[in-house]
């Protein structure tokens, strides 16, 4: 199907009210084509979890103009259902994309119970306050290894745009014990350093995921070509 308003139009004809009801969670489905304008932007959000992001962010239900009352969940299975065919997992997706050794840096460390109050504790060391100031923001970058328990789940956050999603999700500052305002992009951006050596972008991640037929649903094949040429040139 492809574009918002026309998911945006499906749902009003399943579930009632106007194309307008629904726009606004089918451009967030959507918003990550922003980041990598080809149909593997997908990996970020056209998922079973992404699903869930979605009810987390914007509620159980959408009122449309009618008064119906539709679940969140539902009218993102719709737009997975009608871009892909069905609802993939995480995984469906990340065990197409091929690892580079910059992507698996620190993964041994990461499987540890106290990675994640390392970096907290190293935060503290560069910020102020105690590491309980900011061990909820490093352990949800990495909270995505519930859902792919391989280095390739950080390609679901750990990359520029992740950054943005948790200062949406924690806002722009985090208030320490010693009562300064530490920025929550600069404590996201320590952790993408202290795990990857780097701030990668969505593309370097999602460039490396290599096509299943499921994913082309719909895609114009002459796209699917060109946005093809960088994983034909690293494979040389």
């Amino acid at each position: 199907m492809g574009h918002p308003w026309q998911h945006a139009l499906s749902s009003a004809k399943k579930f009632g009210g106007k194309p307008e009801d629904y726009l606004f969670l089918h451009d967030w489905f959507d918003g990550s084509k922003e980041y990598f304008p080809d149909f593997r932007h997908r990996a970020l959000r056209h998922q079973s979890l992404g699903i869930y992001e979605a009810e987390a962010l914007f509620g159980p239900y959408v009122k449309t103009s009618s008064g119906r009352e539709v679940p969140v969940r539902v009218i993102g299975e719709q737009h997975c259902i009608e871009d892909l065919g069905f609802v993939p997992t995480v995984a469906d997706w990340l065990r197409r994309l091929a690892l580079r050794p910059w992507m698996t840096r620190g993964w041994e460390k990461e499987t540890t119970e106290e990675h994640a109050f390392s970096l907290a504790r190293e935060t503290a060391k560069r910020f102020g306050g105690r590491l309980e100031d900011y061990l909820e923001v490093h352990r949800w970058f990495d909270r995505t290894k519930a859902h792919f328990h391989a280095p390739q789940h950080r390609a679901l956050r750990h990359h520029a745009q992740g950054v943005l999603e948790a200062e949406a999700r924690f806002g722009p500052a985090l208030r320490n014990a010693d009562g300064e305002e530490v920025p929550v992009g600069k404590v996201a951006e320590l952790h993408l350093v202290l795990e990857l050596g780097r701030i990668p972008t969505v593309t370097d991640w999602l460039a490396g995921i290599k096509p299943a037929d499921w994913m082309l649903k719909g895609v114009d094949k002459r796209v699917v070509s060109l946005s093809l040429l960088d994983l034909v040139k690293e494979e040389r």
